[in-house]
């Protein structure tokens, strides 16, 4: 099965979110597999539930925007991790596709407190386990977190998202994408630029880039997919675009006492 290894991406998920738009409109997800590690997973997930992905990329957006702009900087960044965790469990919920744990197509990264060493998980117990651990996979640990280390737990270990990038081994049946690997470097794919769009997308939306990842994959990585024999989205796959009165109305509001929206 031909794999698609997503690297992290910081403060430019927006743009992984337009990559696996066009996937979903255009490429049969049951023909893929993918790895992905830290923000890459969010968009991920959402093709593994076969979830419109441009509703949910904008209610995501919409809330956390909401979440920073109507409480303090160091309330939002002690609460941001349950607020993340109760965004993706309410969505996983709402999917109306929930794999059985032995045909999910999604491998994660994550590091490992105990030993400091990249775990690869491929296999979970069910949706909430999977939702965690894409989760962790996100969660990089802060001083501001009343609950230091307390990230996932399976197997008496603690599982994180370390900074920093892994070392990928390339073969002819994986593609690494990045934000620079689709169209050369761009401006916007510096380590720099992750970073600034880390922190002002806190309180701005930066839909461009979401668009710019719909772009560039119909460009660069679609012909890829097409010559590797990989189908077209079947007439049961959803469309990015595909409005559902599941996620119409949703709160943007996060409620930390009861850890929901």
């Amino acid at each position: 099965m031909y794999t698609l290894d997503f690297r992290g991406s910081v403060g430019l998920y927006h743009y992984y979110f337009g990559i696996c738009a066009l996937l979903q409109d255009e490429i049969n997800i049951s023909d893929l597999k993918f790895t992905t590690k830290s923000g890459s997973g969010f968009p991920v997930m959402l093709l593994c539930m076969n979830t419109p992905i441009q509703m949910v990329y904008r209610l995501w957006v919409n809330r956390k925007i909401r979440f920073f702009n109507t409480h303090s900087l160091w309330y939002s960044l002690q609460n941001f991790y349950n607020m993340v965790f109760s965004h993706c469990y309410q969505i996983s919920k709402l999917s109306k596709s929930q794999p059985e744990s032995k045909n999910w197509n999604h491998s994660i990264y994550v590091t490992c407190r105990n030993t400091g060493l990249l775990h690869k998980i491929d296999s979970f117990s069910g949706t909430d386990d999977y939702v965690e651990i894409i989760t962790a996979s996100a969660y990089i640990p802060l001083p501001t977190y009343p609950s230091y280390w307390a990230v996932k737990t399976r197997d008496g270990k603690r599982f994180y998202d370390k900074c920093g990038g892994r070392r990928n081994f390339s073969n002819s049946n994986t593609f690494e994408i990045t934000t620079t690997s689709l169209n050369g470097t761009k401006p916007y794919g510096g380590f720099f630029y992750k970073y600034f769009y880390m922190f002002m997308g806190m309180f701005q939306d930066y839909d461009w880039l979401y668009h710019k990842g719909y772009s560039d994959a119909k460009h660069f990585l679609l012909p890829i997919l097409k010559s590797k024999g990989i189908s077209s989205a079947p007439p049961e796959q959803v469309k990015s675009t595909l409005k559902l009165k599941e996620f119409q109305n949703l709160s943007l509001n996060y409620n930390n006492d009861t850890q929901s929206f």
